[in-house]
Order: C-alpha cells, then sequence, then structure tokens
C-alpha cells in the first residue's frame, strides 16, 4: 500500500533493484519481436513481483525478480517454475548468467560487460515496501485507464520501464499512430535525480505554450525541464492515503490535461 518511507537506503535499494530489472528488459527486448511503443522492452508487476510478459521467441517463458523472497524465477508458459536463484550477493551479470541457463541462445546476443558485476546486498524489507507501493499503483492506475480508455480514444497497458524505473500508462486521444501522437501519460516515478523520492505525475504530450492546468489538491506543477501536474509520493502517503484518493488525483489531472488535446 501507499506508506511512507523512513528507510535512510530507500534511494540505494531502489537503484539496486532497478539494476536487476534492467536485467530483465534487456533480455526481453532480445526474445521478443519489435512492437510499437517500445512496449516489447517494458516489464509488468505482478502480485509478488516484477516480471516479464511470456517471451515468444523463448517458449512464451517469463522471467520475474520475487520481491517477497528475493529469487530469481524462471517460469513456463503454465507458470510452473522453470529455474530459480536466491538474488543474496548475485551481480546483474550474474543474475543474467544464471537466465541465459535456461534461455535460448539469442539471449548471448547481449553483451555481459553492458551489466554491472559488482554483487549486490537488497534490504529485504524496502524492496518489499517498493513492490508494495508499485503494485498498489498499478491496480489504481489499472482501474482508471479502464473508466477513462472506455470513453473514447485508447490507452496503453500499465508498465513498468527499467530505464527510469517508472511505472505508467498513456492515454491516446484517438489511437497510437506513433511516438508522436498526441496523449496523457500517468506515471509513478521511484525517483530519479532530480527528485530522489517517490512521486506521481501526469502531463499532457505535446504541452502547448502558455498551457496553465488547474492543479488536483495537493498538486504542483513542474516546469524545470519537463512540464506536467506532480503529486510528491512522501506528502501523499503522510495523508493515510487511499487507493481512491489516488484515483481522484489521476482523474482530475487528466481533464485538467484534456482541455490542451
Amino acid at each position: 500500500m501507499f506508506t511512507p518511507i523512513h528507510a535512510s537506503n530507500f534511494i540505494r535499494t531502489r537503484e539496486q533493484l532497478q539494476a536487476f530489472a534492467n536485467v530483465l528488459a534487456a533480455l526481453r527486448e532480445v526474445l521478443t519481436p519489435p512492437a510499437a511503443a517500445w512496449t516489447h522492452i517494458s516489464l509488468h508487476i505482478g502480485e509478488h513481483t516484477i516480471e516479464t510478459p511470456p517471451m515468444p521467441f523463448a517458449n512464451n517463458n517469463v522471467l520475474a525478480i520475487r520481491c517477497d523472497n528475493l529469487t530469481a524465477e524462471v517460469r513456463d508458459e503454465t507458470r510452473a517454475i522453470v529455474a530459480a536463484t536466491s538474488l543474496a550477493a548475485l551481480s546483474p551479470q550474474s543474475l543474467l548468467a544464471f537466465f541465459r541457463t535456461v534461455l535460448p541462445d539469442t539471449a548471448t546476443q547481449l553483451e555481459s560487460e553492458k551489466f554491472s558485476a559488482e554483487e549486490i546486498s537488497l534490504d529485504g524489507e524496502v524492496v518489499r515496501q517498493i513492490h508494495s507501493i508499485l503494485y498498489a499503483a498499478a491496480q489504481v492506475f489499472g482501474e482508471t485507464k479502464q473508466e477513462l480508455g472506455g470513453k473514447e480514444g485508447g490507452a496503453s497497458a500499465v508498465q513498468l520501464w527499467s530505464h527510469h524505473f517508472d511505472l505508467a500508462f498513456n492515454w491516446y486521444k484517438e489511437t497510437y499512430i506513433d511516438e508522436n501522437a498526441p496523449m496523457i501519460y500517468h506515471g509513478l516515478s521511484l525517483g530519479d535525480d532530480e527528485h530522489p523520492q517517490p512521486y506521481f505525475s501526469v502531463y499532457v504530450y505535446p504541452w502547448p505554450e502558455n498551457f496553465k492546468p488547474v492543479l488536483p489538491a495537493n498538486a504542483t506543477l513542474h516546469t524545470e525541464g519537463w512540464k506536467g501536474v506532480v503529486l510528491d509520493y512522501t506528502a501523499f502517503a503522510a495523508t493515510s492515503a487511499t487507493p481512491e484518493m489516488l484515483g481522484q488525483f489521476l482523474r482530475d489531472a487528466h481533464y485538467a490535461m484534456l482541455a490542451a488535446l
């Protein structure tokens, strides 16, 4: 759920988990046919996992990081576990090597040197909190997407992008045509160089010049580098936040952005 973050090692743990997620995304890219909007490199959030969807070039196997018990798994198309290993003292390079033992030769296209060889010692409690936040947000995003997508236009799947470690879905005014298609982004960033702590954001693309949207309650307008409506996670969680409160923010921000399309 949307619990306050108190751990002093949250940022470090987030970066470590992201390093492992990058391995999954890279393997999915070489084991899945190219898809529109680069969706062949995105990941999904399961009840206990960060995982790939079934990968066509790997017998529809699924790669998963279990956040409840800190293991990595390969599952077949029936969801049965084919192989598993503990993440304890693994590096991103050694995680890649583990997956390669059960994946097609195509996986050897990846250069192991692009991943760190430094062993990672994950804080299980913080990993579980990160996953809990992602999973709770994914549920609300999915419900909001269905509501908004059912009225007009379409929407992408709710996806985790490992390179920025953000969970998001895009709502298109009409349908997705190319990367320049007008859309509204709805996302949760787990933090970045500019904002070390997590935040929710909604923005319209393209952003019209001089556009000043009506801000939802407790939200701010971000204008440096990119423009969008931001809801700080720390402040949100401190209010005993509920899924309904997040859904209201997403809807209010969405309709504020809709005025620009």
